[in-house]
């Protein structure tokens, strides 16, 4: 028994925490979710004039940020400051602050529209991405050489010399792909940015397919095939880091 009231599982007796209700009666032990009895607990309870916002917030703070999380009053407090927010008058613009803001929301939507082209043109590559594989002129060839490459590593004279007797057919592939950097005249210069990002994400994907595939080991042997510059490496490599690559496809 506690202050004249039962203990069951859902109410443990264990010493009050700072800033938690001492005089009441009712102890209620909350976690940080604000459910009963789990985790690492708190005092809190809803009878006592300690508990209530006057008492417990000259303890814990008039922020909500000062309350553990999960606590009833944190968000009671949350709801009081975005009430002020709103309640609170809000500034007369210029007639200079309006048409400024109204040409801010210009660009933002132009910006917008460009953006939603760049992302239709990759939609777009994701749809005819290697399609021509599937074609007569590839198809028996990547037949014989895909798993003949995905037992090789990557770059090492085996896999140069595979590629090499895939002839034609690889000839034909990268006339007809893009994001191959054989099929410009100047390489990976010749490309725009949807076309390299199509090509880091084939390379990507191309790794999931060797036991020893690693996008950051290829990013190194690339480099010297293709003749990549600095920029355009730390660039390859900061996309590869912040989409998180390196770990995607990787079991567990």
């Amino acid at each position: 028994m506690k202050g004249g009231i039962e203990m069951t599982e859902a109410v443990r007796m264990l010493t009050p925490p700072p800033g938690s209700c001492t005089t009441c009666s009712g102890y209620r032990w909350f976690d940080d979710r604000g459910s009963p009895c789990s985790g690492q607990p708190f005092l809190f309870s809803e009878s006592c004039a300690d508990c209530n916002l006057g008492g417990l917030r000259r303890l814990w703070g008039n922020e909500p940020e000062d309350w553990p999380e999960g606590h009833p009053h944190r968000e009671v407090l949350k709801q009081e400051r975005v009430g002020a927010a709103e309640a609170a008058p809000k500034p007369e613009l210029t007639l200079e602050e309006h048409a400024t803001n109204d040409h801010t929301r210009e660009h933002i939507e132009v910006v917008r529209n460009l953006i939603n082209m760049a992302v239709r043109e990759l939609l777009r590559r994701g749809e005819i991405h290697d399609q021509s594989k599937l074609g007569d002129l590839e198809r028996k060839t990547f037949v014989e050489f895909t798993p003949k490459l995905k037992n090789s590593v990557y770059g090492s004279e085996e896999y140069k010399g595979f590629l090499k007797d895939m002839g034609p057919a690889l000839a034909n592939h990268y006339a007809n792909n893009r994001h191959h950097p054989e099929w410009f005249e100047q390489g990976i210069s010749g490309m725009n940015l949807i076309d390299v990002l199509e090509m880091l994400l084939d390379w990507k994907a191309a790794t999931l397919r060797h036991d020893t595939g690693d996008i950051m080991r290829s990013l190194e042997i690339n480099q010297k095939r293709f003749g990549i510059d600095s920029q355009v490496m730390a660039i390859l490599t900061n996309t590869v880091r912040d989409m998180g690559l390196a770990e995607f496809g990787k079991k567990s």
